[in-house]
């Protein structure tokens, strides 16, 4: 951003202010905040994605301007289509990078008192030395890997439920995919 002329335009975003996460130490969250409003003023505009996230751009970060577009998924532009119900044993799935923000470890526990009663898969990938991975590994949850994006939309379709649990997300598309996909 400081190697650009003022003239050039720049959009930012932000996908959640990382200053707002309340588990992070005093001291980082204030040089993050400082990193964000250095960011979103020098900005044209903050593409926000969701309309929390356009408030706060303006009230915390100081952004002269603020467009929020609440989806990216073109699947929502038209209407959901709703399907019969799927037959056999209920498919519950988490979706996405296995990261702490994720909390892959609580959406494991959710996932395994379900074993009895679902099929379970987390539909996503982390590195193999993960100690998230471990964790889902070690509760029994299948993990598919990284996926091209319409074998993974294929995998989400074939679901019943989504599980979405994360530390902090802005709009996290995997929900939006869910809704789009009618699961």
């Amino acid at each position: 951003v400081t190697v650009l002329p003022r003239q050039v335009p720049i959009v930012y975003s932000p996908h959640s202010y990382a200053s707002m996460l309340p588990s992070t130490p005093p001291l980082k969250r204030m040089l993050y905040a400082t990193a964000e409003r250095w960011v979103s003023r020098r900005a044209s505009v903050v593409g926000a994605v969701s309309i929390s996230e356009g408030v706060s751009a303006a009230r915390m970060a100081g952004a002269a301007r603020v467009m929020t577009i609440e989806n990216g998924i073109p699947e929502l532009d038209g209407a959901v289509e709703r399907r019969t119900p799927r037959p056999g044993r209920p498919r519950i799935v988490c979706m996405g990078r296995i990261v702490p923000l994720k909390r892959p470890l609580e959406s494991a526990r959710i996932l395994a008192r379900l074993k009895d009663v679902a099929d379970l898969e987390w539909i996503g990938g982390a590195p193999r030395d993960s100690a998230e991975l471990s964790e889902l590994e070690a509760l029994g949850i299948p993990v598919t890997g990284w996926l091209s994006r319409p074998e993974s939309l294929a995998r989400l379709r074939r679901a019943t439920a989504y599980l979405h649990w994360s530390q902090w997300d802005g709009l996290a598309l995997q929900i939006l995919e869910a809704i789009a996909n009618d699961v």
